[in-house]
Formats: C-alpha cells, sequence, structure tokens
C-alpha cells in the first residue's frame, strides 16, 4: 500500500519556473522579486519545508515580509 507521495518540485524532479510563472499571471518584474523574497527566499519557508512551523505561522510571516516591503517602496 502507497502511504506517501512526496512532490519535488525544486528543480530535482520537476521544474519549478517561479519567475516564468508569475510572469504570465500578470505580475511585473519588481513585484516578482518581492513575492520571491517574501516567500521562498523567506527563512519561515525552509522551516515550513522542514516542518519546524505551521502553515498559518508560514503565512503571517510572508505576510509581513510582504506587507513591509511594499510599504517602504
Amino acid at each position: 500500500m502507497i502511504k506517501n507521495i512526496v512532490f519535488d518540485i525544486g528543480n530535482v524532479l520537476a521544474d519549478f519556473r517561479i519567475m516564468e510563472f508569475l510572469t504570465e499571471k500578470g505580475l511585473d518584474v519588481p513585484t516578482i522579486k518581492r513575492v520571491i523574497k517574501a516567500s521562498v527566499m523567506n527563512p519561515y519557508w525552509g522551516k515550513f519545508e522542514r516542518g519546524e512551523v505551521t502553515e498559518e505561522e508560514t503565512l503571517q510571516a510572508l505576510y509581513f515580509v510582504l506587507t513591509m516591503r511594499w510599504q517602504k517602496s
């Protein structure tokens, strides 16, 4: 019986082209850079992937970083 399936989107098993994805969604380059810094470049991203923090904690941290960056722009 299969108990777990692991999806690795870190360019190991599947391509993870965040720039292209966000561009296709209509975001401009400065906004894309802010989103990347607030998400995948945020320490909480790795902590969440390792199960060290909850999804709620991660979303709060990402929201905080993202909104602070836009306020400074």
